[in-house]
């Protein structure tokens, strides 16, 4: 007979649940939890500020994935190529696109 049967017929007690705080049980789900409650504030709003040249790019990616910034656009008072106003990689704005 093995030692947990043995233990069971005589009765012995279930095991103690983790005493554990939940902090450290679940770190993931508190981070995720807690994310989702900084984000909440923001959940009525689209874009803001530099949002649109994200959004103009991805939309020029769905169409030219090449190059994705190939368009000019007015965004300090002239026209400029795109590629002069944006200051970020175009990872972002691919990501938009796909979606």
């Amino acid at each position: 007979m093995s030692k947990k049967t043995r233990a069971r017929a005589r009765g012995a007690a279930a095991p103690a649940p983790d005493a554990r705080p939940f902090h450290e049980r679940s770190p993931l789900l508190l981070l995720a939890i807690a994310t989702a409650l900084a984000l909440l504030p923001f959940v009525n709003k689209a874009f803001t500020m530099d949002d649109p040249l994200f959004v103009w790019s991805a939309r020029w990616i769905a169409d030219h994935p090449l190059d994705p910034y190939g368009f000019a656009l007015n965004w300090y008072g002239r026209t400029q190529p795109m590629r002069e106003v944006m200051q970020n990689p175009p990872l972002t704005s691919y990501a938009l696109a796909a979606a």
